[in-house]
């Protein structure tokens, strides 16, 4: 019944918007690249990676086809897993940086009560002492050393190179923004579809705390930990169960199933192309 009722114009934007991060994840792989890179045919391997993400855990289907798609473009892999890495914390950055941004600019205290409680926050901060505490032993700190400085020795180089260039990094960082309000705002029209609305900083936190549930549990894309995220994270904001159920079902056939025939024939015209 809650389906039946949803206003279709509403849902059809929803759908067009979130088609949009497409073109924000290539901006960022474009900006972040030492080889020059179409921005078309990166957003095309963005979509394709839409089927990838069916039998992969979640975000670790794009960024192999990124790789991959870097290395057919003449980059040797150490540097194109220094560039896919430094997208992704680019991205984890500035959707931190925005969500903050936001909370300052609305002065909403909403997104407040979506935080986990003191005693909640209190065992996290032991689990997080505790884990550092371990590194004051020799073998477990050589270990951790091993395993994290060969990365950061690639990423620091590409780092340093983007900050060197504002225009790149501009570039990248509005592509960053784009696929992170694309969501959100994809994600708060299928709710007003549904007659539903909530305040924007508790939306943005349900909709980003959703997608760090799908991909803490590695399920292919996120199926059913995003699913119950969203819809638990909307039944902290006081919207009726039937309701927030409906609103995550249909917001991730929109930004996920409904856009899988799009990515096999972005993936089948790449692979025609020898491209990735």
């Amino acid at each position: 019944d809650s389906v039946r009722g949803a206003n279709p114009w509403m849902l059809a934007a929803a759908f067009v918007l979130g088609l949009s991060t497409y073109v924000g994840s290539a901006m960022g792989l474009v900006a972040f690249s030492p080889v020059k890179l179409s921005l078309w045919r990166t957003t095309m391997v963005q979509v394709a990676a839409s089927v990838v993400a069916l039998v992969t855990p979640a975000g670790v289907g794009p960024a192999a086809l990124n790789l991959r798609f870097l290395q057919k473009s003449k980059l040797d892999t150490p540097m194109a897993l220094a560039t896919v890495a430094l997208v992704q914390v680019s991205q984890f950055v500035t959707t931190i940086l925005l969500l903050l941004a936001v909370a300052l600019a609305t002065g909403s205290s909403g997104a407040l009560d979506q935080l986990p409680s003191t005693a909640v926050l209190i065992a996290i901060l032991g689990v997080v002492v505790l884990v550092g505490s371990t590194l004051f032993f020799p073998k477990i700190r050589h270990w951790v050393l091993a395993k994290t400085m060969p990365t950061l020795r690639q990423v620091w180089p590409r780092l340093v190179w983007v900050v060197g260039q504002p225009g790149r990094l501009a570039m990248g960082i509005g592509g960053n923004l784009i696929m992170t309000v694309g969501y959100v705002a994809a994600f708060g029209l299928t709710l007003l579809a549904f007659g539903e609305s909530i305040p924007l900083t508790s939306l943005a936190i349900i909709y980003l705390a959703g997608n760090a549930a799908g991909s803490a549990i590695p399920t292919p894309g996120g199926v059913g930990t995003v699913d119950v995220a969203l819809a638990a994270g909307l039944r902290t904001a006081s919207v009726a169960a039937g309701t927030a159920l409906s609103v995550a079902l249909i917001f991730r056939v929109l930004t996920f199933w409904g856009r899988v025939p799009l990515g096999w024939l972005a993936l089948r015209s790449l692979q025609k192309r020898n491209l990735v």
